[in-house]
């Protein structure tokens, strides 16, 4: 099972880093200063950091086979899941779940808004992480809970 935690957080962190382009791809960094953006710089590479670390940490419990290196793992994708907890709240409030496809943007026309949602447009119309796929969000989040489940599992599963 210690196996199947690791693919897991591995096609957690494959979702995870594809979300992290198109957040930066959108002008995600250029946008913190702003109101448009929800999402800030530190919460964003606090997130993957944690995430990657927990992954280092899960790696060194299968290779040594040494419980507190788990329990670390453990701890850090727990922490990991609490700053995208707070991440997916801020885009779902910000409209995320409609904005794929179709952002809700004042003043602007049909056309204009297209070309924001595709980030034609220069400037910061539209929030980076209203550009993010429903289900790629979706998918993240669920085999992120999925990952901190079977690494719970494994490390409360006697030998």
């Amino acid at each position: 099972m210690s196996i199947a935690a690791l693919i897991v957080w591995i096609l957690t962190a494959l979702g995870g880093l594809t979300l992290l382009a198109i957040w930066l791809a959108g002008g995600g960094l250029r946008q913190q200063p702003t109101h448009l953006s929800r999402f800030r710089a530190p919460v964003v590479f606090g997130h993957m950091g944690l995430a990657a670390l927990g992954l280092i940490l899960w790696i060194l419990y299968m290779t040594l086979n040494t419980v507190g290196w788990g329990w670390g793992a453990l701890i850090a994708a727990v922490a990991a899941a609490v700053l995208g907890l707070l991440m997916f709240t801020a885009w779902r409030a910000s409209g995320g779940l409609r904005s794929t496809a179709s952002p809700r943007i004042t003043g602007l026309t049909p056309g204009q808004r297209a070309a924001a949602r595709t980030g034609g447009m220069l400037g910061t119309e539209v929030p980076a992480e209203h550009r993010f796929p429903v289900a790629l969000v979706a998918g993240h989040g669920l085999l992120a809970a999925l990952t901190i489940l079977l690494v719970l599992l494994v490390l409360l599963t006697p030998l």
